[in-house]
C-alpha cells in the first residue's frame, strides 16, 4: 500500500480477554445443539443464558426497556434506536462505561451470535478510546443513523468502523476464503456494503483515515 503514509495514531486493539471468553462460551451452548449438513453448530442460545454469560465476563446484556431506561438524559432517548426496530445493537454504557448488548429477540443461533460478536469488537474499540481520554464526559453521543454523513465523520466512529471493516475482511467467506495479503483485503473490500456507505457520506479526507485505520488493523490482524 504504498499511497499509505507513515501514520502516527496509535489504533485501539478490540482484543481483551473478556470478550473472547463470552463469544466462546455462548459458541460452546450453541455447539450442544448439534450442527447442520455443513458441519456448523444448530443450536441456539436464549436471552437469560447470554445474560449470563454476560455477567461472568463484565459485559452489560440487556433488555431495550432496561436500555432505555437507563440512559441517562432526554437526548439520549430520543436519540436511541426506536423498541423493536433492531433485533439487537450494541453500545458503550453511557454511565458505567462497559459495553452493553441490547437483544430484543428471544433465541440467537450461530449467524447472529458471530455477528453479536463482531459488534462486541466494535465497541470495545470505543471502550479503549474513552479509557484513553482525560475528561470521561462523553454520554451525550450514541451516533444517529439517520444523519450518516456526521456518524461516519465521527473521529471515533471512524476507528471503529475501520475495525469492523477490518474484521468483515478477515472472515473466511465461502469459496474464496480469507485474503491472502492486505492487499488481497483490499480489493475485497469495494464489495462491502459498509464501504461503499461510508464512501458514499463522508468527504476525501475523511476516507484517506479510513483507509489508514483499515491497514493498520488488517496489519495486526495478518500479524498474528
Amino acid at each position: 500500500m504504498k499511497h499509505l503514509k507513515k501514520f502516527n495514531e496509535a489504533i485501539v486493539d478490540w482484543e481483551t480477554d473478556n470478550i473472547k471468553q463470552f463469544y466462546q462460551s455462548c459458541l460452546d451452548v450453541i455447539s450442544t445443539g448439534g450442527t447442520d449438513q455443513f458441519g456448523r453448530p444448530s443450536g441456539k442460545i436464549d436471552f437469560n443464558t447470554i445474560k449470563r454469560i454476560g455477567e461472568e465476563n463484565d459485559i452489560e446484556v440487556v433488555d431495550y426497556d432496561t436500555f432505555i431506561s437507563e440512559l441517562p438524559t432526554e437526548q439520549l432517548k430520543k436519540d436511541a434506536p426506536k423498541k423493536g426496530e433492531i433485533p439487537y445493537f450494541g453500545l458503550v454504557n453511557p454511565v458505567t462505561h462497559k459495553a452493553r448488548l441490547v437483544i430484543q429477540i428471544p433465541d440467537l443461533r450461530m449467524p447472529n451470535l458471530k455477528f453479536l460478536y463482531h459488534m462486541l469488537k466494535h465497541e470495545n474499540v470505543h471502550v479503549g478510546q474513552k479509557q484513553r481520554k482525560v475528561n470521561k464526559n462523553y454520554g451525550e453521543y450514541l451516533g444517529d443513523i439517520k444523519n450518516l454523513k456526521a456518524y461516519f465523520s465521527n473521529k471515533d466512529e471512524i476507528m471503529a468502523f475501520s475495525q469492523s471493516i477490518s474484521d468483515m475482511l478477515m472472515d473466511d467467506m465461502p469459496m474464496i476464503g480469507k485474503p491472502k495479503d492486505i492487499e488481497d483485503a483490499f480489493k475485497r473490500m469495494q464489495n462491502l456494503p459498509l464501504w461503499r456507505s461510508i464512501k458514499t457520506n463522508v468527504d476525501s479526507e475523511t476516507l484517506k483515515r479510513y483507509r489508514k485505520y483499515i491497514y493498520l488493523y488488517l496489519e495486526r490482524e495478518f500479524e498474528k
